[in-house]
């Protein structure tokens, strides 16, 4: 029996962003589902504003918040992706 996997994963930042005089340190990433999926590509946008925008979406922060990451936290941020995907 395997087990079940979670329904989010708390990233946390190396480099953490303010947002209106907060310091975020880390970004709960909740599991996609398919309509998350739906609705970034619906956009007609780029395919990084439409990683931006799904991310932003399964964080529940705003576009901005997911803009103002380091790459290195960015791409932490992509890999807990990944992982629920696979």
């Amino acid at each position: 029996m395997t087990d079940k996997p979670q329904s989010y994963v708390d990233v946390e930042l190396d480099f953490p962003v303010d947002v209106q005089g907060v310091q975020v340190k880390s970004l709960r990433l909740r599991i996609p589902r398919v309509k998350d999926m739906l609705l970034a590509n619906k956009s007609g946008k780029s395919d990084e504003e439409k990683e931006v925008d799904l991310f932003s979406h399964l964080t529940e922060n705003s576009p901005d918040l997911i803009e103002s990451l380091t790459l290195i936290d960015y791409k932490k941020l992509q890999e807990a992706y990944s992982n629920f995907l696979s």
